[in-house]
């Protein structure tokens, strides 16, 4: 593949995002309450075999099953720690890696979807247009990517989940293949099980559909069906496991 300036000025804007993000990652900003309480579940059932958190050892189960935040950004870390050990720096890596994957799958669509010459020109908006205030150490420098690829939260791992749904529904569309509709459909519910908010990308999915069909005057039933399909497919794990706990499901979330 060539590397054309387009690409160039992308790989470059990559790498300084990687550069910022990894720049004093164990001390600043300094360890949120969220970031430990995320990564127990998953470190717990990667060392021991128990989804769980002993943080809340005693209400409703949670030492045994934990319901309150979906289960995949846990995952995540608890495999990296498995493997890397336990800390700060551990911890956030896998964020910044979704962060570098984020604005990468950023370039990828808009150049496919709207040419060379506006792809440098999202990448440059997502990695540098301040557009929310600037809250606290959390947050502070206002630029949603740079802020949240720093930071072990589940919030990171929804946008590349979804973006990646994306393209799958834009080769469905290139290739008429109904497999690329189901695999967007399973990426849309991953990033449901990133965050419950993840699932509004499903309904982006439909609307794009209704659209296209819409002006190409064919029917979007099978294509519907195979994104709702997917979607369960990956759902129906955590769903099996919350109905087998019902009681720990129900007082984590109801009860807390």
């Amino acid at each position: 593949m060539r590397l054309d300036g387009a690409r160039l000025a992308a790989l470059l804007a990559i790498l300084a995002l990687w550069g910022v993000s990894l720049w004093n990652l164990d001390r600043w900003p300094p360890v949120h309450q969220d970031e430990p309480w995320i990564l127990s579940p998953g470190y717990k059932l990667f060392t021991r075999g128990v989804y769980g958190s002993d943080l809340f050892t005693g209400f409703y189960g949670m030492e045994h099953h934990y319901f309150q935040f979906m289960p995949l950004m846990s995952l995540l870390q608890g495999a990296t720690t498995r493997v890397l050990g336990v800390g700060v720096w551990q911890m956030r890596c896998v964020p910044v890696a979704l962060g570098m994957l984020t604005a990468t799958l950023t370039f990828a669509l808009a150049r496919k979807l709207a040419g060379t010459l506006v792809a440098p020109v999202a990448l440059l908006l997502l990695l540098t247009w301040p557009w929310t205030p600037g809250v606290g150490p959390m947050l502070g420098s206002g630029v949603p990517l740079i802020d949240v690829s720093r930071i072990a939260r589940y919030d990171i791992l929804t946008a590349p989940l979804g973006l990646c749904a994306l393209w799958c529904f834009v080769r469905a569309r290139e290739s008429n293949r109904l497999s690329y509709d189901f695999l967007s459909g399973v990426l849309a519910g991953l990033a449901g099980l990133a965050h419950v908010y993840g699932l509004f990308w499903i309904g982006a999915l439909f609307t794009a559909l209704m659209l296209d069909r819409f002006f190409s005057k064919q029917s979007a039933l099978r294509s519907v069906s195979m994104i709702l399909m997917g979607a369960a497919a990956a759902w129906a794990i955590w769903i099996g496991y919350s109905a087998l706990n019902w009681e720990d499901f129900a007082g984590q979330l109801f009860a807390s």
